[in-house]
């Protein structure tokens, strides 16, 4: 008789979770998963690399299917990628902006010579450790190349001891914004219908102080602020910042700059 309760005891404990479990697995069922995740995914860049705002590829692609996010920021993939989500979800295509990342340095070997000699590991990151680096100048371009190697497309080079971004090759990816340990590397619209001026330093030191450290360093001397007819560009903390909404690209503020700091983009 023991023995025959014993064996109903341990049946109804079985039953008992078996029943549990089988309410837990409904409860917490995933939702079937969307083909259309999977398709989005194979025709991005593949990079991962968060310029979409998003945590990698996947995660943008279960965001445009599963929240409507827009089917043109996957700027690595650029029109290709834009053309074939919006396919994928039947709405119409949007293209994507014309985007490129941009070096804020005219810091060359030619305009800002080092104070000391560096010898310690050959990266900006480690150097930037060191009082800033060996440049003069402390807001500037250390050139040892951690965007270079951090860029997944080969599109910036060394020229003349700064980094350079190549336009066309480049896919506004963002990875070698966040590799830059000056903060000098800023994304830009690079449509040839929307050419803009640029302000090519981040040094807001005061002018009589850049002026030493840097040939091509901007002064504060407000030449271009004065020269903008639309109040486009203005001096702040000691440096030139430019309003791209206002801003015509005529070249007024980059034809007067004394310090030749300014370029058209």
């Amino acid at each position: 008789m023991g023995i025959f309760w014993a064996v109903i005891m341990v049946a109804g404990i079985g039953l008992f979770f078996g029943a549990g479990l089988a309410i837990a697995s409904m409860v917490m069922e995933s939702p079937p998963c969307d083909r259309r995740i999977d398709e989005i995914t194979k025709v991005l860049s593949g990079t991962n690399c968060g310029g979409c705002g998003y945590a990698g590829c996947e995660a943008y692609a279960i965001a445009v299917v599963q929240d409507g996010a827009a089917c043109n920021v996957c700027y690595p993939g650029g029109e290709e990628a834009a053309a074939a989500i919006s396919g994928i979800m039947g709405v119409e295509t949007i293209p994507a902006e014309k985007l490129a990342a941009q070096v804020c340095c005219c810091g060359t070997a030619d305009n800002c010579p080092d104070i000391y000699a560096y010898a310690g590991e050959q990266t900006c990151a480690a150097a930037a450790m060191l009082y800033s680096g060996p440049k003069d100048c402390d807001f500037g371009c250390l050139g040892y190349g951690d965007c270079i190697r951090a860029c997944p497309f080969g599109s910036i080079e060394l020229e003349n001891g700064i980094a350079n971004v190549m336009e066309i090759p480049c896919r506004a990816c963002k990875v070698c914004v966040k590799s830059c340990p000056k903060g000098i590397i800023k994304i830009v619209n690079v449509d040839e219908t929307t050419k803009k001026a640029a302000v090519l330093c981040r040094n807001t030191d005061p002018g009589g102080i850049c002026r030493k450290q840097c040939k091509a360093s901007c002064v504060g001397c407000k030449v271009c602020q004065k020269a903008c007819h639309l109040g486009a560009i203005q001096v702040k903390d000691n440096i030139a910042v430019v309003d791209q909404e206002k801003c015509d690209g005529c070249g007024k503020c980059a034809l007067m700059c004394p310090r030749k700091c300014i370029e058209l983009k």
